[in-house]
């Protein structure tokens, strides 16, 4: 049973075919070495007498065909070795004029040549008619002039022109490529015109700044003389006041303060409402005390002084006079403060008080709060510690109030002051609120600033200055403010708050107003990104403001239709963009101009403009839009760009073009960006996007190395025919299917580096299958072990020549496979064959058991248990397949061992 077995496991295997002298009976490496001496003493004494040998193995019609290609191959191969030295030798003859030329217009040259040789023939035909009717010695004479015209000479001045034709139209593209390179240095000359004008307009726009900054500083100047004038005018009045003592009306002074900040007051003045009039009190009386006592500014200690004069007698006035001094010497707004709590818990712990005392003290907390509030309005001029320390102490003040406020909330209503509550803390937020407004309504309409002059529109010019302001503001706070304030007041928290809400109010009426494309995207820049990402994530405010508390500049519905807005147009724009790079490409294609050679390769722009699109539009859309899944718009209409890229290629690759080969060699490159790109774009691309995108260009890729690698193979084919044959095992074959190749690569020079890689890598990959192919499709074993150490090495040195050749593109395990085969072949011993094929299943995980089988067939030192063994245990040893990413390459070696297999039962 066993030895039925391995006649079967003989029978295994492709037809096969006569080599060299071997018979039919016989196989390739039937004969031992003594049988190829005698071939080779055949090759070299006996041509005549290997031909009748060949003639008699001739015995079936399939031999015949085999051996007739086999002629007609070698016929073919000494016709192309002819024609090889016959170009050489009429390249030497026309001075490597045609080398440096055989890239042009061939179609053109040809139809010259035509109808130059025909004006020739014509001129020719008619000089010799008029000299028919001319003496026998002229017609001599002209018989020879005629014969030395049509001689050697003629044909030399032919070859000239045409050279001197050719050198032209070199010297034309010269001038044009020199023409290009003109004008562009003419566009940066412009350029540079352009930016020198720009220069100067900045620098003119420097100069009216400084001199409305002169004018600005004149007009101060007149407003400082003004002020002291008035200062002047306010001391006359003060005198005038005292020598005529009136009682001071003081209603109606708070009734707008919260929504009026008051200025600063100089000591001693006179207060005004905002139109203007002076606050001039009645005649104490019964019926207005109750009013007088709720008012809350301070009626200057001076003016009051005055008042006193008149009513009451000069003891009493020193006393008041002597108690104000003491109160207001060397205090602070904070220990003032205090000192005014005492005196109202010493004044209402009485059970008598005295209206009179009730009234100063009312006053002097008034006057009091009135520099509490000016402190704090000049919160954003404060820079010198003691400024700071000013509102500080202005700000404890506040704290001290409203602490009092609560003091008194549950006391009856007849015994609490009529001052309170004061409510310190609403006034103050009110006020706080109205300077945030302010600031940020000046900012808007500041027409001073030079930093937003390179704004194309009012509305982003309104929009930067006033974030500019909020961002100074928010910087001022944390760095000055923020300390003088304890705590509990949250101060950062509450100004972010209300600067955000006057903020986004007016971005509301500005995104409300319908703007402009430019304007919209301008707006949700800031919107959904300056503002949260460069304000309140900058160093110094990260982490002190709770942004998530603040919410949006703008509410869901006004972002999501600007979103939509500016959406639309750019997914338009951008496609737009794509099919003019597209169809301005394929105009150069059909143009017949070649590509630029950039680095000394070809290169075309397409690439980069679209990348530079798409990339440039991604990166602005996900600074303007919160959601960037919605960037996937834009790129909605990429994988159309593929497809329409891919047929136009292809199409244009069909014709008859001089430019193609350039063309498709710029285009590899251009490939080779586009799915670099895709891959780099993962997080703006879905995933259906990218898989469509990448399965276009692979196949566009194929496609594009196909057209090179197809007619370099079917020029090889000659060579892959004698691989596994006994002229193979001189090794003459491989050199000169090497050398053949080598020939050919010679016109991919201009082809970029990385390309040139891939391209060999491809190639490297299709000699190996050719080879491994003819291995196992060969029908005969190997019986002999010398046979079979003869043809390990055989296969050893070739894996060493083919590595060495493709040292480019060689990668993977590719490299080792060829040593691999031969090592399994090399080996005897069963176990060390096991290991070897084990070891060759776990590097190609697409070794099938049909391919193993078709090795293991080479072998004839194996038993048919020793067979099934070996597949048996390749087969449990396998690595998993996603554990191993090893490139598939069995799988393209088809073989017919499966079925006969199974049809003999050796199934493992």
């Amino acid at each position: 049973m066993g030895s039925g077995r391995g006649r079967g496991q003989e029978s295994c295997g492709s037809t096969s075919r006569p080599v060299g002298g071997a018979k039919p009976s016989d196989g390739l490496m039937e004969t031992s070495s003594l049988q190829l001496q005698k071939h080779q003493d055949q090759q070299k004494h006996q041509d005549q007498q290997k031909h009748q040998d060949q003639q008699k193995h001739q015995d079936q019609q399939k031999h015949q065909d085999q051996q007739q290609k086999h002629q007609d191959q070698q016929k073919h191969q000494d016709q192309q070795k002819h024609q090889d030295q016959q170009l050489q030798k009429h390249q030497d003859q026309q001075q490597k004029h045609q080398d440096q030329q055989k890239h042009q217009d061939q179609q053109l040259q040809k139809h010259q040549d035509q109808q130059l040789q025909k004006h020739q023939d014509q001129q020719l035909q008619k000089h010799q008619d008029q000299q028919k009717h001319q003496d026998q010695q002229k017609h001599q004479d002209q018989q020879k002039q005629t014969d030395w015209e049509t001689g050697p000479r003629p044909q030399a001045l032919d070859q000239h022109l045409q050279a001197l034709d050719q050198h032209l139209q070199a010297l034309d593209q010269h001038l044009q490529v020199l023409e290009q390179h003109l004008q562009v240095l003419d566009q940066h000359l412009q350029a540079l015109d352009q930016h020198l004008q720009a220069l100067d307009q900045h620098l003119q726009v420097l100069d009216q700044h400084l001199q409305v900054l002169e004018q600005h500083l004149q007009v101060l100047d007149q407003h400082l003389q003004a002020l002291e004038q008035h200062l002047q005018a306010l001391d006359q009045h003060l005198q005038v006041l005292e020598q005529h003592p009136e009682v001071l009306d003081q209603q109606k002074i708070l009734d707008q303060y919260p929504e009026q900040p008051c200025d600063p007051t100089p000591p001693g003045s006179a207060v005004t409402q905002p139109d203007g009039r002076n606050m001039k009190g009645e005649n104490e009386s019964e019926e207005s005390r109750g009013e007088r006592r709720k008012l809350r500014l301070k009626i200057p200690g001076k003016i009051w002084r005055n008042r006193r004069t008149q009513q009451e007698n000069p003891a009493e006035e020193d006393q008041d006079l002597k108690e104000q001094q003491d109160l207001k010497k060397d205090l602070d707004l904070e220990e003032q403060s205090s000192q005014l709590i005492c005196r109202e818990e010493q004044l209402f712990g009485q059970e008598e008080r005295s209206e009179e005392e009730e009234d100063r003290l009312q006053k002097d907390l008034e006057a009091l709060l009135l520099q509490v509030w000016m402190e704090v309005h000049n919160t954003f001029s404060t820079s010198s510690p003691g400024e700071q320390e000013a509102l500080r102490s202005a700000v404890a003040s506040v704290w001290q109030q409203e602490a009092q406020d609560r003091r008194w909330a549950g006391s009856p209503e007849g015994q609490v002051p009529v001052w309170r509550p004061q409510k310190c803390l609403g006034t103050h937020a009110a006020l706080l609120r109205n300077m945030v407004e302010s600031r940020l309504r000046s900012a808007a309409s500041d027409g001073t600033s030079a930093t937003d002059d390179s704004l194309s529109s009012g509305l982003k010019r309104e929009v930067c200055r006033t974030g500019k302001r909020l961002k100074e503001d928010l910087l001022t706070l944390v760095r000055k403010v923020k300390d003088c304030y304890p705590p509990e007041f949250d101060i950062l928290n509450l100004y972010a708050g209300l600067y955000q809400q006057a903020f986004a109010v007016r971005l509301a009426e500005l995104a409300g107003s319908g703007p402009e494309l430019d304007d919209c995207s301008y707006l949700l820049f800031w919107v959904n990104h300056y503002y949260p990402n460069e304000i309140l994530k900058h160093e110094e405010l990260e982490g002190k403001i709770k942004t998530a508390c603040l919410g949006s500049l703008l509410l869901r519905e006004d972002r999501e239709r600007l979103e939509e807005q500016y959406l639309t147009h750019k997914e338009g724009k951008v496609k737009l963009w794509l099919w003019t790079a597209l169809k301005k490409e394929e105009e150069n294609w059909q143009s017949g101009r070649k590509p630029d050679v950039i680095d000394q390769y070809c290169f075309s722009p397409l690439a980069v403009d679209v990348i530079q699109v798409v990339d440039g539009s991604l990166t602005e859309a996900s600074s303007v839009l919160t959601d960037q899944r919605k960037t996937q718009r834009i790129t909605a209409h990429l994988d159309s760009f593929f497809t329409s890229y891919k047929s136009s290629l292809e199409e244009f690759l069909k014709g008859n073009h001089d430019n193609s080969q350039s063309v498709m060699k710029a285009n590899l490159v251009c490939i080779e960006q586009f799915r670099d790109f895709v891959s780099s774009r993962a997080g703006s691309l879905s995933e259906q996007q990218i898989s469509c995108c990448m399965e276009t260009l692979s196949v566009l890729k194929d496609y594009g190395y196909g057209y090179f690698t197809r007619p370099i193979h079917n020029q090889l084919k000659v060579w892959y025919s004698q691989i596994w044959t006994v002229p193979w095992l001189d090794g003459s074959v491989l050199d000169q299917l090497l050398d053949s190749l080598d020939r050919q690569l010679s016109q991919f020079t201009d082809l970029k580096p990385a390309c040139r890689e891939a391209l060999l890598s491809r190639l490297h990959e299709e000699v190996l299958l050719q080879y491994v192919k003819r291995m196992m499709r060969m029908k005969a074993r190997m019986k002999s072990r010398e046979q079979q150490v003869g043809g390990a090495s055989r296969m050893s040195d070739d894996g060493r020549k083919i590595n060495d050749f493709f040292t480019e593109g060689v990668s993977g395990p590719l490299a080792p496979l060829l040593f691999s085969l031969a090592e399994i072949l090399r080996l005897q011993d069963p176990g060390s064959v096991q290991l070897e094929t084990v070891s060759l299943a776990r590097s190609f995980p697409d070794l099938s058991d049909g391919h193993v089988c078709a090795l293991l067939s080479l072998k004839t030192g194996l038993s048919a248990a020793e067979v099934r063994s070996i597949r048996r245990s390749v087969d449990e040893n396998r690595l998993p397949a996603s554990t191993n990413h090893s490139p598939a390459f069995f799988s393209k070696v088809k073989v017919k061992w499966i079925n006969k297999i199974n049809q003999m039962g050796l199934k493992p």
